[in-house]
């Protein structure tokens, strides 16, 4: 069943499971998001934006491309007496409807959330297409993988606009006085959306797709992904949190797949006829986090376990174990109205000593032995204007290959709930390095966006 489709199908069995669980509902005293905004049951709101980027041509200025992106964003919620409905909705001008791929995909992109919520007795169940955050970083996870990411444009934007929601069930279970339990079940696993074609093709795909044209094929032709839309492609997860004594903090299990694909071209590179086989690891991921608040610091650390079945690092076509981790903190200074963000995440693969070059090599090999990672990333920002105006300088720097992203901006309200958002962003490094692979992708972006 085409995925757009499929999404239609689950809003259908969202009113109906709604049915269902509002003859099991009770006052368990949960305020439901929508009583507190109206009175009518029915709420909407909304936002109008288009985005305009001038991909640099320092050579040639004036042939530098501009690329436009409108958007219609509508955010619907419902409010019975012991159930909620939310869903939100985006319409965008960017898709070419005489490809059958494209009007699937923009009918899967429509549906940014739809799901339903019942207050129960002493819990609330939540059914439908759903997005997820957990852990404490800010726009940076370690242990956040329930749903898929879209790579399509993953240097802009935000964190959860990224995200593609995921079809799930969930219970949460409040306890103590800021406890939370939350326990969660998708069907099926949905793997990172990575681009064909366009400014934002990663250069590992690039260099795959050279390779392949020697021989005359396409990805499309070579490429056989693994079909994840079954029910032994299912992930649960368990997520506690709580504070004492001025401390959040949580723990959480994963029982999911690794989402860096293993790409096996054993077959291929014997018999070119034969296809590259693309499949996922299967995960057990074990996190904790924590945030505090001490003399003005607001501080956030995370750290995570991936646990695959490759323990002793010695199957050339399964991932190692591997560790991350996350430090992080933000403070408003003592000058103006200033403040900082930064973050660190890093990475070490373990057994990494056991990752050899010995005819096809280990999938995680790396040439120059770097087994570990280490990113920076951060923002400085000032108001003025009675905070109608910010500005701000952004940044992230990869510390094992040196690669940067800097993007100078500021936000400007104009009147009411009308905003022009400006920045401008620079890519420097290696061509196959996370930032310097996107360096011909300097760009000025203008934003204008109302919200209603």
């Amino acid at each position: 069943m085409k995925k757009g489709i499929r999404y239609f199908a689950v809003i259908a069995a969202v009113f109906l499971l709604a049915g269902v669980t509002s003859l099991f509902a009770d006052d368990s005293g949960f305020t439901s998001f929508a009583d507190e905004t109206a009175a009518s049951p029915l709420t909407w709101s909304g936002s109008s934006l288009v985005n305009t980027r001038f991909m640099t041509d320092y050579d040639n200025p004036e042939n530098s491309p501009a690329l436009l992106y409108p958007e219609l964003n509508i955010a619907v919620s419902y409010s019975g007496e012991s159930s909620d409905f939310k869903g939100s909705f985006t319409f965008s001008g960017n898709y070419d409807f005489t490809d059958s791929s494209a009007v699937s995909s923009y009918l899967s992109g429509m549906i940014d959330e739809a799901y339903y919520r019942a207050f129960l007795n002493g819990f609330s169940l939540e059914a439908g297409l759903m997005k997820i955050v957990w852990g404490k970083g800010d726009e940076i996870f370690t242990f956040d993988n329930i749903n898929a990411v879209d790579y399509s444009d993953f240097m802009n934007g935000s964190y959860l606009d990224r995200k593609q929601a995921e079809i799930m069930l969930k219970i949460n279970i409040p306890f103590a006085e800021q406890g939370l339990i939350e326990a969660l079940y998708t069907p099926v696993f949905t793997p990172d959306n990575f681009p064909a074609s366009g400014y934002w093709v990663q250069s590992d795909y690039t260099t795959l797709k050279t390779q392949l044209a020697i021989i005359s094929k396409t990805p499309e032709e070579a490429l056989n992904p693994e079909n994840t839309n079954t029910l032994k492609h299912g992930q649960t997860g368990l997520h506690i949190t709580n504070s004492f004594g001025g401390i959040d903090f949580g723990a959480a299990y994963e029982y999911t797949f690794l989402r860096v694909p293993v790409v096996d071209m054993r077959a291929f590179l014997v018999d070119p006829a034969q296809q590259i086989n693309v499949t996922y690891d299967r995960l057990h991921l074990f996190g904790i986090e924590a945030a505090t608040a001490p003399l003005g610091f607001n501080l956030r650390a995370e750290a995570a376990y991936y646990l695959t079945g490759d323990t002793g690092g010695t199957d050339p076509m399964e991932h190692n174990n591997k560790i991350q981790y996350l430090i992080g903190f933000d403070r408003d200074l003592p000058l103006h109205n200033l403040s900082v963000n930064i973050q660190e995440r890093g990475e070490v693969i373990l057994k990494s000593g056991e990752i050899k070059a010995n005819g096809l090599s280990d999938i995680e090999y790396e040439t120059d032995g770097e087994y570990t990672s280490n990113i920076i990333a951060g923002d400085i920002r000032d108001t003025f204007l009675n905070g109608n105006l910010t500005v701000k300088f952004s940044g992230a720097y990869s510390a094992e290959d040196s690669g940067y992203m800097i993007k100078p901006g500021f936000d400007y309200t104009i009147a009411d709930d009308a905003v022009v958002k400006a920045a401008y962003t620079m890519y420097r490094g290696d061509t196959d390095s996370l930032f310097g692979q996107f360096k011909n992708n300097d760009m000025l972006e203008v934003i204008f966006k109302y919200s209603f």
